[in-house]
């Protein structure tokens, strides 16, 4: 077996075989779905002139939000693991460190994606009106790991540069709220201040839900969809590569 399979088999049991972790991961989708969208399902969203259901609306953004807060604590593992000597040992089995980083990183995606696909199943069995095509489906899946790999090569950047992983989670507990709301996740913000709406172009959670929206609403947005794409595939591989590359010159006792 490769050393690559051997570390992403390792944490792939280690992450899953912990119930408490299962039993969060899971429920976060519910309490997203049914509190918001029950809450305010009743009030349509109109936005550039077209009006949505608001389950159909927020059905996409809250499928990118749990992608993005899901991949934030990709990296908090691997903290764990540098703290602990696991990751020394990797590299005595291991030469490519490069290899190393992109097993942790892969194998983050498991979580990110099942809690996906609980928004996924939530959503529909709700009766949101998206396209539920095959073709949009698949789309929609491929952004979605996509966004969750940008993600969590941003996390476990984070962490390689920051020598304690507890830092990572007071700076993903600061930047969760502030990237939520400055963000068309839960409403449009077309109709926003100024300010915000520049705000916003920077939140690459708002970015990632218009993705989403254009995927799976018939007739939304699209005009910059190629771009945001293209943003996000470009942004991961940078992220990836300069996560691989202060890894590969920091020292691990």
């Amino acid at each position: 077996m490769s050393a690559f399979a051997t570390i992403f088999n390792r944490n792939f049991v280690s992450t899953w075989s912990a119930p408490i972790w299962i039993f969060v991961a899971l429920l976060q989708p519910f309490f997203w779905v049914f509190v918001f969208g029950q809450l305010f399902k009743p009030v349509p969203v109109v936005h550039r002139g077209q009006v949505f259901d608001y389950l159909s609306y927020f059905g996409p953004g809250i499928l990118a939000a749990t992608t993005v807060f899901g991949a934030l604590w990709a990296g908090i593992g691997f903290g764990m693991d540098r703290k602990s000597g696991m990751l020394s040992r990797f590299r005595l089995a291991c030469k490519s460190d490069g290899t190393i980083l992109a097993a942790y990183v892969l194998q983050s995606l498991s979580g990110v994606l099942a809690q996906a696909g609980v928004v996924f199943l939530l959503i529909g069995y709700l009766g949101a009106g998206l396209n539920w095509s095959m073709g949009s489906l698949f789309q929609a899946f491929c952004c979605v790991t996509l966004l969750a790999f940008t993600i969590s090569a941003l996390s476990h950047l984070l962490v390689v540069v920051i020598p304690d992983e507890m830092a990572l989670i007071h700076i993903n507990g600061f930047v969760s709220l502030p990237l939520l709301f400055l963000s068309s996740v839960l409403f449009p913000i077309s109709d926003s201040p100024g300010w915000l709406r520049t705000l916003a172009q920077a939140n690459p959670l708002h970015h990632a839900a218009e993705i989403l929206r254009v995927v799976l609403i018939d007739g939304y947005d699209s005009t910059h969809l190629s771009a945001y794409v293209a943003l996000l595939g470009v942004s991961g591989a940078l992220l990836f590569g300069l996560a691989a590359f202060l890894f590969k010159r920091q020292k691990i006792a």
